[in-house]
């Protein structure tokens, strides 16, 4: 299991989109993530947005009415796996880039958030 009360960054690579996950846990019930994707191209879509999760039922969600988006975190050994019920798949990231899919563990350096200059 991915120790989430420490900072973690995680990759995913699915069809042809590049995501970088960065999650920072302050709180037993929420943690604040940053989740940057690329999708490769012609077009070179990418997307970037950065939002709390919140515990729900044993789960760690994010969910925002406005876009009608829902992101479902499943953390494992190896890192953790987004996934959005199919109705809520409106979130704030550009057209056709995919959010979904198994994000491998690469660090539990902190990472930062933002884009602001990190020195």
């Amino acid at each position: 299991m991915v120790k989430i009360s420490q900072v973690n960054t995680f990759f995913s690579e699915v069809l042809s989109t590049i995501c970088s996950l960065n999650i920072v846990q302050e709180l037993e019930t929420s943690f604040e993530f940053e989740l940057f994707c690329n999708m490769a191209g012609p077009p070179y879509i990418m997307g970037r947005f950065q939002e709390t999760a919140y515990l729900v039922d044993g789960k760690f969600v994010f969910e925002d009415s406005f876009y009608d988006c829902v992101i479902e975190f499943d953390f494992n050994e190896f890192g953790v796996t987004l996934t959005q019920p199919e109705d809520k798949m409106s979130c704030p990231m550009s057209h056709r880039v995919s959010i979904i899919g198994d994000y491998e563990l690469r660090s539990v350096n902190p990472p930062f958030l933002g884009c602001e200059d990190a020195h």
